[in-house]
Formats: C-alpha cells, structure tokens, sequence
C-alpha cells in the first residue's frame, strides 16, 4: 500500500480494522488491566501482595501512587479472588501412567515389553540454536502420525514455550484417534 501511495487515500482506521490491530487507547487500557488483574491475584506470601491489599482498602486523596488509580480505575478487589488449588480431587483415579526412564536401553526395553495399543512420544527441546517440538503417535507398533513444530531460535522463545507445544502437539495427536 505504501508504494501506491494508497495510504494517502485510505482511512487509518480501516486499515487498523484490516490489520486487526486494536486502537491504542483500548490496547493501554487492556494492558494495564491484564497487569492490575495479575497483581490483584498474587499470592499472600508475594513482597507485594500486603500493598495491594493496603492499597485497596483506602482511596487516597492525596499522594497517589499509580497502583491506587490502576485498581480504583477497574474496580479491582483482591480480597474477592478465589483461591483455587491445583491438584487430584481424593478419590479420583489417574487413567494414564507417565515414567520417564533413566537410560535409552532402558526406555527402549520397556517400549518393546509395553502392550498398550497407542503410544505417544513427544519431546520440546533445542538443538543448533533452534527451538522445536515433536510427537510422534504409535498404533500396534507401528508409526501413524509425527507432527513437527519448529518454534525459531533461543534467543526468541525458551525450552519451557517449547515443552508446552509439545504438550499440545501431544494432545491434538490423541484427539485425531478415535478410539483410545
């Protein structure tokens, strides 16, 4: 567009619209309450839980740090989070096993003496200053699907973004089969 001079022509907004980018009011606006909301959920035992708190129960007239407008502003209340515990529910039963084990020989071996019909393999890693995922789904033995997602360099993204792609190549592998 630049090149036609059609930007000269064509109104912003519309090519905002275009581009799917969000004006920039809205997109502080959504920032800073995606920032106060994070805040708001800290743990107690977080340097900055006690403040927040403190900073929400009273609306100062003067002297105002940014924390106070941000929470004010959103009508955001701490005390009002739930606190949600990960975990198993106690009389709940796990359906699958997960082992990861110590050597190649002995990983090979207990593939080989494994008698479930589905098996899937996954892996996030780096290698060559690059950041990918696999997994690899086995039906009877036999290789049925491979899915393969290179990330792009260390620099860019971590082994961690790479081990949660992996999980999610994992699970849209399982998904695909219908009966497992």
């Amino acid at each position: 567009m630049h090149i036609t001079d059609a930007l000269r022509a064509a109104p912003t907004d519309m090519i905002d619209v275009c581009v799917d980018v969000m004006p920039f009011h809205l997109l502080v606006e959504k920032l800073i309450y995606r920032a106060a909301t994070r805040l708001a959920t800290l743990h107690s035992c977080h340097l900055l839980a006690k403040h927040v708190v403190h900073m929400e129960n009273r609306y100062f007239r003067q002297h105002r740090v940014p924390l106070h407008e941000i929470l004010h502003t959103f009508i955001i209340h701490p005390n009002e989070f739930k606190l949600i515990r990960p975990g198993l529910k106690r009389n709940s039963t796990v359906s699958f096993v997960t082992h990861i084990p110590a050597s190649k020989e002995e990983a090979m071996s207990e593939v080989a003496a494994d008698s479930s019909e589905v098996l899937v393999f996954s892996d996030g890693s780096v290698q060559g200053g690059g950041i990918g995922s696999v997994a690899v789904l086995f039906r009877g033995g036999v290789e049925k699907w491979a899915v393969r997602k290179y990330m792009g360099t260390k620099e860019k993204h971590t082994v961690y973004k790479a081990e949660l792609v992996r999980l999610s190549l994992a699970a849209e592998l399982l998904k695909q089969e219908r009966k497992v």
